[in-house]
């Protein structure tokens, strides 16, 4: 993550964004990576928060669907728009990770629009709005850093987008066209008519306990970290317990010396795990050996990392049972819907943060149009729709459904736009022909 002050003094503007944000992102896209402060060589990492972030990630985009309609402008939108939705449970992880993520379209030199991913460490607030902030992007050309700062500030209805390069250990200006890859950029651009920032910010819709005054989103184990830190140590306690009391004999450094077949005896290379060399002591010119087999206390162990795990997931709003393992656990039915109800009610708030982001993303695409002349004029109408098979058994839901078309309760129509996800139109003509049966016993 680039450094908030000398962005600050590079750029000219004040960074909406406190110094104990700035670490704590630092944190969490560290732990993600893999990377934690608390990890040595006798501490090894569980994986748990690029694992936490995967599986709400996964929860929140299973089955996820998109429409845009309405128009030629719409399709186009359409379109654009499903490069950034086939990605999207990508993009859902690590806006989870870090907070947030910003959706930022781009026209390229060719004239084509396109969509770039800014994590939480590449993206600075200048306000509390959201309207005006300072991305970062770095290149390394001959182990040099270079850091290109893009500045978007919002005034009234004009946005106006300074792009400034800098050398990243000392801050000293270059010019973009000495940067190949920013050589095609301008270095200032005047949008008039625009009363929205051309970018849409995913905010994970949890409360910021980091710093409750700032805008941005806390990662979904924001609140977890410390029980990470104890999840890795204990993990790695287990793993020394295995280590530690793995089988082993303990044998005189004499040995193995002498010869066999008139060459040195050496320890074969597949027991070297089982012997370790003793030097004894005792006298008696006896060949000192024992067998180290202690008695492993690895269910200790697992428990006690069991107990942790299912206090990470109520943190992060998980049910228990994602992580840990349940199984001896009693639950009555009440109880495991509550658990359910957990992780339903987490991925519910996420789903609504990610359709908001996405339908401003539209309506960014939707400006781009009109700015660049890349699709006639028209209405369109975006709708989302979300899996919610989490607390919702859709076997017994369609159970339940087919008794109440027998029953004459719901028509046969209104069951298959249910069970299809179909207009009333598409259903109608999903219906089987009707052979009427008039006339067929006449006579008998």
């Amino acid at each position: 993550m680039f450094n908030k002050n000398s962005i600050q003094n590079a750029a000219r503007v004040k960074v909406a964004m406190s110094d104990s944000m700035v670490e704590a992102v630092k944190l969490w896209n560290a732990m993600y990576e893999n990377k934690s402060p608390w990890l040595t060589d006798d501490v090894k990492s569980l994986g748990l928060a690029s694992t936490i972030s995967s599986e709400i990630a996964m929860l929140v985009t299973i089955e996820s669907e998109f429409e845009i309609t309405g128009s030629a402008r719409a399709e186009f939108i359409s379109a654009q728009f499903d490069k950034v939705f086939s990605g999207i449970r990508t993009s859902t992880e690590y806006g989870c990770k870090g907070g947030g993520l910003v959706f930022k379209p781009y026209i390229t030199k060719d004239g084509e629009l396109k969509c770039e991913y800014v994590h939480s460490d590449n993206f600075f607030p200048l306000d509390d709005e959201l309207k005006s902030a300072v991305f970062t992007e770095t290149v390394v050309i001959d182990n040099t850093s270079y850091v290109r700062l893009e500045i978007h500030r919002t005034e009234g209805n004009i946005l106006h987008i300074r792009n400034e390069a800098y050398r990243a250990d000392n801050m000293n200006p270059v010019s973009l066209s000495s940067i190949p890859e920013w050589a095609d950029l301008e270095s200032e651009v005047f949008i008039r008519n625009v009363n929205r920032p051309l970018f849409s910010y995913f905010k994970i819709p949890f409360a910021n306990n980091i710093d409750p005054r700032s805008p941005l989103g806390v990662s979904v184990y924001s609140r977890a970290t410390d029980l990470i830190k104890d999840a890795d140590e204990q993990y790695s306690r287990l793993l020394w317990e295995f280590e530690g009391g793995a089988l082993a004999v303990d044998v005189d450094t004499t040995a193995f010396a002498g010869t066999l077949d008139g060459k040195p005896s050496k320890i074969p290379k597949l027991e070297k795990r089982l012997f370790r060399r003793h030097a004894y002591d005792g006298g008696g010119g006896e060949t000192f050996y024992n067998v180290f087999s202690p008695a492993l206390r690895d269910n200790s162990y697992v428990n006690g990392l069991n107990t942790i795990l299912r206090k990470i997931e109520d943190t992060c709003g998980l049910s228990h049972g994602t992580f840990s393992d349940i199984q001896g656990e009693a639950k009555t039915a009440t109880e495991i819907k509550i658990q359910k109800q957990r992780s339903y009610a987490t991925v519910s708030d996420i789903q609504k943060a990610l359709e908001k982001a996405l339908r401003d993303l539209i309506e960014v695409y939707d400006i781009y149009c009109d700015l660049y002349d890349l699709a006639p004029a028209g209405e369109y109408e975006a709708s989302f729709k979300w899996d919610d098979s989490i607390i919702v058994d859709a076997s017994q839901e369609q159970t339940i459904m087919l008794s109440e078309v027998q029953a004459n309760i719901l028509n046969k129509v209104q069951y298959l736009m249910k069970r299809y996800g179909v207009t009333e139109e598409i259903a109608r003509e999903m219906m089987p022909e009707q052979t009427s049966t008039a006339g067929l016993f006449e006579g008998f």
